[in-house]
C-alpha cells in the first residue's frame, strides 16, 4: 500500500509545484517563482532517488484501477483560487510522502521532504501576504 501511495503523491506534489510556479511566474511576476523552482527541482531529485532506491515503486502504479482518477477537482473562478488549491495540494502530498517514507524506514528522505514542506509554507505565506497588500 505505501508504495502506491508514495508514487501517487510524488506525482501530485510535482504537478502542483509546477502549477504554482507557473502562476507565480506568469500571472504575478513574483520572485517567489524562483524559490518554488528550487524547491521543485530538489523535490524532483528526491523523487527520482526514491523511485530508484525502493524496489517495486514503479510497478506499484495502477492508474487503470484508481477509483478516483476521473474525480474532477472543480473549476476555479479566479487564478488566485487555483493558486491556493495547488498550494494546499503540495503541502498535503508532501505530508503523505513524509509519513509513507517513515513507514518504509527512509528517514533520510522523510526529513528532507519535511523541510521542503516547511519551505513551501514560507513561500505560501509570502505569496498571499504580498497578494493581499496589493
Amino acid at each position: 500500500m505505501c508504495l502506491r501511495l508514495l508514487d501517487a503523491n510524488c506525482n501530485r506534489a510535482q504537478e502542483a509545484l509546477r502549477v504554482v510556479e507557473d502562476i507565480l511566474r506568469f500571472e504575478y511576476d513574483s520572485p517567489a517563482a524562483v524559490e518554488l523552482k528550487k524547491i521543485r527541482h530538489e523535490f524532483s531529485v528526491i523523487c527520482l532517488n526514491i523511485r530508484k532506491s525502493i524496489d517495486g515503486l514503479w510497478q506499484s502504479r495502477s492508474v487503470s484501477s484508481d477509483i478516483m482518477k476521473a474525480d474532477p477537482s472543480g473549476a476555479y473562478e479566479q487564478v488566485q483560487d487555483a493558486l491556493y488549491s495547488n498550494f494546499q495540494r503540495i503541502k498535503e502530498a508532501l505530508r503523505v510522502i513524509e509519513e509513507a517514507l517513515r513507514i518504509l524506514g527512509r528517514e533520510e528522505y522523510a526529513s528532507r521532504v519535511s523541510e521542503l514542506r516547511f519551505d513551501v509554507y514560507e513561500v505560501e505565506a509570502k505569496t498571499f501576504q504580498i497578494k493581499n497588500e496589493r
